[in-house]
């Protein structure tokens, strides 16, 4: 049974077999849709992808993943603002390096906030990053107060986090 409005179908009754009607309710509840929004996805063949997993169904070091490369890309977007006015030697070698670790840091946040990073693969990522993490959070402060930082406060903190990113990989 269908309405005509002049423009298109404004209602659409669809009857289908159970097992049909099942498929279609898993479809829209893994897509947290509702079932006529998946029925019509489907019907103008486009797929419905399921919704990334709510932070309550993370594990908890997932969240506290979540939670920590937030900081850690702040940090990163603040040394390329110092490091761009600190020099010509800081202003042309860091801020590609620290951007690259910024896309890094970012990309990692995605992957924990769609699901892909379980708890335990979580827990050893954050093993190595929270301390890396801590540290530039130290530089990034010591930055904003005083404005410089030797070459060797710049090091040891940015060393610890490529690392801790290029293991996360």
């Amino acid at each position: 049974m269908t309405e005509m409005d002049g423009r298109g179908v404004r209602k659409l009754t669809l009857r289908v077999p159970v097992s049909t009607y099942l498929m279609l309710d898993d479809l829209a509840r893994a897509a947290r849709v509702p079932l006529a929004v998946a029925a019509r996805s489907l019907l103008v063949d486009r797929a419905v992808k399921a919704a990334p997993p709510l932070q309550a169904e993370l594990a908890e070091s997932a969240r506290e993943l979540i939670r920590v490369l937030p900081q850690v890309t702040g940090n990163l977007r603040q040394l390329v603002e110092h490091a761009s006015a600190g020099g010509p030697l800081l202003s042309t070698r860091l801020p590609p390096v620290l951007t690259e670790l910024q896309k890094q840091a970012q990309r990692l946040n995605l992957a924990a906030r769609g699901g892909e990073v379980d708890g335990v693969r979580a827990e050893q990522i954050l093993a190595k990053l929270a301390p890396a993490a801590s540290k530039l959070n130290e530089l990034a402060r010591e930055l904003n107060t005083n404005g410089r930082a030797g070459n060797e406060a710049w090091r040891a903190p940015l060393a610890n986090l490529r690392a801790a990113l290029e293991a996360a990989q």
